[in-house]
């Protein structure tokens, strides 16, 4: 029982950094899951183990993938990667999520960018 406490504290800490990292309250969280502050105090704590549909509707609440509170637990290439990236390289990943169509142009403006400032002295 030992391990699944540990798994618990692991992703509770992981809800935690993601909630923080989007400035947002356990309160607002709360509301968007439709629970209670304390609930997600004990979430946070590792005290209260959490299902996969609640990590599914965590995560949607917090526009991360469900990996992302899984952290290292999720594997090799697993979502510790999201935690590397800064909010601004979140808001760009969550503006690509919602309009797919510009990744294309996206990324043809960044390599210009990318190009030029190679050819610069």
């Amino acid at each position: 029982m030992k391990q699944q406490s540990n798994v618990d504290e692991i992703v509770g800490q992981r809800l935690r950094e993601l909630r923080l990292r989007q400035n947002i309250t356990q309160d607002e969280l709360a509301r968007m899951l439709g629970t209670s502050r304390t609930t997600i105090t004990h979430y946070e704590a590792g005290r209260r183990p959490m299902t996969v549909s609640t990590i599914v509707a965590i995560a949607a609440a917090l526009k991360v993938p469900p990996a992302a509170l899984l952290g290292a637990l999720a594997g090799p290439g697993g979502s510790d990667d999201m935690a590397l990236l800064s909010e601004p390289a979140l808001a760009l990943a969550r503006i690509l999520s919602d309009h797919p169509r510009l990744v294309p142009s996206v990324v043809d403006l960044v390599e210009t960018i990318l190009a030029q400032q190679t050819t610069k002295p």
